[in-house]
């Protein structure tokens, strides 16, 4: 069995392709809802979208990997995934680690997906940089879900739970019509 350190290394790295993946289909959902009205300051991923996507992340994966106890010790775990994504950027990732673990808190049941358009809203602000954003997060909320479940599937996958992996991507196919 893998340690701790080789899951969370792994786990890491396969975050850091889907928050690339998924910040490159938001930006392009952005782009075009867009259509040129105010100017796209922050069209990369780095600063301070990359610190509230890497927070977003830790904080629903993290839950996850503690709700499903994957981990016999999740404050270690927690401290060795934390370090592997946010490396010696924490201090800028730690604002938005609290802002998304209190919102996960305050909105549970039926205001549950009312932390994924805070979120929606937090990076097109940050993409667009200006008010305009606001305008555009609706818009491309419904792609939040989406990121939010597959990096649940890469946790499951990551602890080899293959089960769980395939339920929540069925879960997936079956919002997007596929089976």
């Amino acid at each position: 069995m893998r340690n701790i350190s080789e899951i969370a290394s792994e786990l890491a790295y396969r975050m850091g392709t889907q928050r690339k993946k998924w910040f490159d289909i938001y930006l392009q959902l952005i782009t075009h809802m867009n259509k040129g009205r105010s100017k796209i300051e922050n069209p990369t991923l780095n600063g301070t979208t990359e610190y509230i996507i890497k927070s977003f992340q830790l904080v629903h994966i993290l839950s996850f990997i503690h709700m499903q106890r994957y981990s016999e010790d999740i404050g270690e775990f927690t401290r060795i995934l934390c370090d592997q994504v946010c490396s010696s950027y924490y201090e800028y990732c730690a604002p938005y680690i609290d802002r998304y673990t209190k919102l996960k808190q305050e909105h549970r049941g039926e205001k549950f997906e009312e932390q994924f358009l805070i979120f929606a809203a937090d990076i097109a602000l940050s993409i667009v940089g200006s008010p305009a954003g606001m305008m555009l997060a609706p818009a491309v909320d419904a792609t939040v879900f989406d990121f939010y479940t597959r990096n649940l599937i890469l946790a499951a996958h990551a602890f080899e739970n293959n089960e769980t992996a395939n339920k929540l991507l069925t879960g997936i196919k079956k919002l997007h019509g596929v089976e």
